[in-house]
């Protein structure tokens, strides 16, 4: 995070971004982790919230309002929502795998050739 912040150009905006982050970083985690339910990609959904936040600054006019927390609330959301959809895409088992995945193995030929 530290890093974004430094490519910030001018302090008042810095100090908006921060204080962004005192404010309502809680509240995100909190939306990411009750949809990805890992906290470690809540994190990452908040980290990536803040990189679109700090695109958008413009935006935002005032830190302390609803919409400025609504506003971090759908970026985060969205941003969540886009990662469990990644995942389970990513979840897709391929046709030649699937009977591993089942754990099905198929009879020996000599195993037919014993019981007649």
């Amino acid at each position: 995070m530290l890093a974004f912040m430094m490519t910030i150009e001018n302090d008042r905006d810095r100090d908006k971004v921060t204080e962004i982050y005192k404010r309502y970083s809680g509240t995100m985690l909190y939306i990411a982790n009750s949809i990805l339910h890992e906290i470690h990609l809540a994190e990452d959904a908040v980290s990536e919230a803040f990189i679109k936040i700090i695109s958008n600054l413009e935006k935002i006019d005032t830190v302390d309002c609803y919409r400025t927390r609504g506003f971090g609330a759908i970026i985060v959301r969205n941003v969540a929502n886009d990662m469990l959809r990644k995942q389970r895409n990513n979840n897709i088992i391929p046709f030649e795998d699937y009977d591993d995945y089942l754990g099905y193995e198929e009879p020996a030929f000599d195993d037919f050739s014993a019981a007649g």
